[in-house]
């Protein structure tokens, strides 16, 4: 079985989820009752849905792929060409045109340059240095990016082929695996870490959290297994308490209970993407990583821990969900969201305060400010990544 995210009814959002499930547009077509012409013009953007066709497609697409307890989301990428030639990066392996990239001079890393579409970043050094150029793709990166892939009708294996054939050297690679019903507890862990219940080749753990001073009630848990210096550690944490802190959304109503992170550096993010391309899948890898690394236990007061009986929740993880767990794409087409979000935080309710004013004392200023206003090369590239179709910023247009 295969696993949608939720459908967001957008043409982008509605190519991703016929991919996944493995269907053409024919084969949609057919099953909802919805012409070809239709859901092609959908997926290439050229036409609003109407309410009856998206729950027709709605309907086929959620029975084709119930949802599972886990899936897997790349999280982090970052991908160190030798080539100074940023336009071959940006345009053959990206697929964008660089004419919509936002050149800046400055850059992290010991670069001193980068173009930025959004948080898909492309970093300079100057000809003749070895550093050549960097793609790195943060979490939004990377759901940034999946837009441009679903457009492309490419899969992430594709571009990380594409990147392997430039000579590409993967410098850090992380793979994020959701857990949507909380099928183990991170406290739990935590405590059998703390009781030595946990058999690993790590030499170090770390770990953070809070609680209500009153009540000791959990305000959140976060177990780290390895040294964060190291080219290998796992991150598990309680994603739903994140999300209360972060976005406010209630315990009960958050969509991902927990998160377990396994981020790779230098080697053994190549090891990790070479053996990905060479199995063209990822649960393998997933859990024979993990399971190469740690082990929890139950302790009985007797034996050596190595003799010690498996966890039954840690066995649940790591034995039941073998040829189940897929990797997903949950592709965003809000570039610029962090720019949206400050503005309505920090400027928006003292706009709302200004125009209130303007509007009993009969005057115009915040009206005036907006005219005297001068922008600057960010926001206009702000402005024209927002209102051009995503299949225009595309290198090679796509036919759908």
């Amino acid at each position: 079985m295969k696993i949608l995210p939720p459908i967001h009814y957008t043409g982008i959002q509605l190519k991703n989820s016929r991919l996944m499930a493995g269907i053409t547009q024919q084969e949609l077509s057919i099953r909802s009752n919805v012409s070809r012409s239709y859901i092609s013009k959908m997926e290439q953007c050229k036409r609003i849905p109407n309410s009856l066709n998206l729950e027709k497609l709605n309907q086929v697409l959620n029975q084709l792929n119930p949802e599972q307890p886990l899936y897997c989301l790349f999280d982090y990428v970052r991908i160190r060409l030798d080539t100074h030639d940023s336009a071959m990066v940006i345009e053959q392996l990206l697929g964008l045109k660089k004419d919509y990239m936002l050149y800046e001079d400055r850059g992290f890393y010991g670069y001193v340059a980068m173009y930025s579409f959004d948080t898909i970043k492309v970093m300079l050094s100057p000809d003749g240095d070895n550093k050549g150029t960097l793609i790195e793709l943060s979490g939004q990166g990377c759901r940034s990016f999946e837009s441009f892939l679903t457009a492309q009708s490419c899969t992430w294996f594709d571009f990380f082929r594409k990147c392997k054939q430039a000579d590409g050297h993967f410098t850090r690679l992380d793979i994020a695996i959701n857990d949507r019903q909380g099928i183990l507890s991170i406290e739990t862990l935590l405590e059998k870490v703390m009781n030595s219940e946990c058999v690993t080749r790590f030499k170090t753990c770390d770990f953070n959290g809070s609680r209500r001073f009153l009540t000791g009630e959990s305000q959140g848990t976060t177990l780290y297994l390895g040294s964060k210096k190291g080219e290998v550690y796992f991150c598990f944490y309680q994603k739903n308490y994140e999300e209360l802190r972060k976005k406010g959304v209630a315990l009960e109503d958050a969509k991902i209970i927990n998160r377990y992170e396994l981020r790779f550096k230098n080697k053994r993010a190549e090891s990790v993407v070479a053996d990905l391309l060479n199995r063209n899948r990822i649960d393998n890898t997933v859990f024979e990583t993990i399971n190469h690394y740690l082990r929890f236990v139950d302790s009985d007061g007797t034996k050596r821990r190595t003799n010690l009986s498996e966890n039954k929740e840690w066995a649940l993880f790591i034995g039941n969900y073998h040829g189940n767990l897929r990797l997903v794409t949950e592709p965003n087409e809000v570039f610029y969201e962090k720019s949206v979000n400050w503005w309505r935080k920090s400027i928006a309710p003292t706009t709302k305060m200004l125009l209130i004013i303007d509007d009993n004392l009969k005057t115009e200023v915040v009206n005036n400010m907006i005219d005297e206003a001068t922008l600057n090369e960010k926001q206009k590239h702000i402005i024209r990544v927002l209102t051009t179709p995503i299949t225009d910023v595309l290198s090679v247009n796509q036919d759908g």
